[in-house]
């Protein structure tokens, strides 16, 4: 079971899986709570979770390392607390969700300039065929 659980593509479908949860129950939830009530408890509840999987090996220390998992994490904030506020504010999740993918194309063209991985024809392809899929499901 641990090593189902290191292979990326596991883990992969494992992110798609609880991202597409995390989608569908955000939407129940707003429309009962305000968006912002919704991050909270969101927030709160995964906070457990978050403490038993970071408890291991890890001393606490202050080096870039921990200001760039600082600032991930003010970053997947800023868009939990966009994304909740596109929603209650009448966004369609079969609009809003291939909108907010954009990210992707974000990371890269990042990890194109920081972390030298090739941009090869494929995956321009790949790149082409997520717009477009994108596009068209939000149409």
């Amino acid at each position: 079971m641990k090593q189902l659980f290191s292979d990326w593509r596991v883990l992969s479908v494992i992110a798609i899986l609880g991202w597409g949860a995390w989608g569908i129950l955000l939407k129940f939830a707003l429309k009962q709570l305000d968006w912002r009530a919704a991050l909270l408890v969101g927030s709160i509840s995964a906070l457990p979770l978050a403490l038993a999987l970071g408890i291991g090996p890890f001393t606490w220390r202050f080096d870039r390392y921990v200001l760039f998992a600082a600032l991930a994490g003010i970053g997947a904030l800023v868009a939990a607390l966009a994304f909740n506020r596109a929603i209650q504010k009448g966004g369609s999740l079969n609009v809003v969700v291939p909108l907010t993918s954009q990210y992707v194309l974000v990371i890269v063209v990042f990890s194109i300039i920081f972390f030298n991985e090739p941009l090869t024809w494929k995956r321009i392809v790949g790149i082409a065929a997520a717009i477009a899929a994108i596009v068209f499901l939000s149409l």
